[in-house]
């Protein structure tokens, strides 16, 4: 799933928030409050449930929360001031306010090629190309190079014994 709000865009699955095509990193508590207000934009969601939805059987403060706020929207350009993005329900907790596309990632059946989960996958290494195998309709065929025509009179450099 993709969400394209202003100039970011956020990749759950590659868990990747980008703002103007630069990626912008996010700590995982931070990446989880975000997804969590995005997912449900619809509605105010309390501070509470932010607490029990992403830090789960554990004893944190609103400081926490509130970190992660700041995190969050210094990542996507935000302040508390302007709140564009995620805007502030004092006393209760907090809303996703910006215009939100949603993007489907098409599944590997209906795609031809298919982004790698790990990003550093994508770079192989000489010793892992040449032990890995590969679906040979995936590459053009290697030629096959005959070895040269040796005549029976002809010495390759090897004394005669």
């Amino acid at each position: 799933m993709v969400f394209v709000f202003g100039e970011c865009t956020l990749d759950v699955d590659r868990r990747e928030l980008r703002r103007a095509g630069i990626v912008r990193p996010l700590e995982p508590k931070a990446f989880l409050v975000l997804v969590h207000l995005l997912t449900q934009r619809h509605r105010a969601v309390s501070k509470d449930e932010l607490l029990a939805t992403c830090w789960p059987n554990e004893f944190v403060t609103e400081a926490a929360l509130t970190r992660c706020l700041r995190v969050i929207r210094q990542a996507v350009a935000d302040d508390g001031v302007r709140q564009h993005c995620i805007k502030t329900l004092r006393g209760y907790g907090y809303r996703f306010v910006a215009a939100v596309e949603e993007r489907q990632i098409l599944s590997p059946s209906t795609s031809t090629a298919r982004a790698p989960d790990n990003p550093l996958s994508q770079v192989e290494s000489p010793r892992r190309a040449a032990t890995t195998a590969h679906d040979p309709n995936l590459r053009a065929p290697t030629p096959q190079v005959a070895p040269p025509a040796t005549s029976p009179t002809r010495s390759w450099g090897c004394a005669a014994p």
